[in-house]
C-alpha cells in the first residue's frame, strides 16, 4: 500500500478510507446542510474544501441515501448573456443519475406535485418555472 496522504492532490470518494481528522468538520457541514435550503462552503484556496466533501461529506450522503451532485461553474459562464443556469443544473442531475444507472445502480428523477397526483416533465416545467420554485415545490423522488 502506497502512502495515503495525498499532498496536494484532494481526497475523492475513493480515498475516504484514508481521509482522517476532519470528522468534526464533516459533522457540522452535515448539520448545516440538513439545517438549511442552501449552504456555501466557502474557504481560501488550498484548505482542503474539496476533500471535505469528496471524501467526508459525500460517502455519509450516500450512506444515508442520498445522491450527491457536483454543480461547478464558472464566473464566465455565469456572465454569458444566454447562460441557462436550471437548465445546466437539470442536465447535471440527470448526468449524474444516469451515470449511476450505469453503474447498476436504478435511479430516477421525477418530479411530483406537493399532494402527489401529478407527474411533473422537468423540461416542460423549466419553461415556465423557475428551478428554485420547482425544488422548493416538488417532492424528489
Amino acid at each position: 500500500m502506497g502512502n495515503p496522504w495525498k499532498a496536494f492532490q484532494p481526497y475523492d470518494e475513493g480515498s475516504a478510507a484514508n481521509f482522517k481528522g476532519r470528522e468534526e468538520n464533516i459533522q457540522e457541514l452535515l448539520t448545516i446542510i440538513f439545517q438549511s435550503q442552501i449552504s456555501v462552503c466557502y474557504a481560501e484556496s488550498g484548505i482542503g474544501k474539496s476533500s471535505l466533501i469528496n471524501a467526508g461529506l459525500k460517502p455519509i450522503l450516500r450512506q444515508r441515501n442520498y445522491l450527491p451532485v457536483d454543480v461547478k461553474f464558472t464566473e464566465q459562464k455565469l456572465n454569458e448573456k444566454d447562460f441557462d443556469f436550471d437548465g445546466f443544473v437539470i442536465n447535471r442531475l440527470k448526468e449524474e443519475i444516469s451515470r449511476q444507472n450505469s453503474c447498476n445502480k436504478t435511479l430516477h428523477l421525477e418530479l411530483r406535485a406537493i399532494d402527489e397526483t401529478e407527474l411533473i416533465d422537468v423540461d416542460e416545467e423549466l419553461s415556465t418555472k423557475s428551478l428554485w420554485w420547482i425544488l422548493h415545490t416538488r417532492k424528489i423522488e
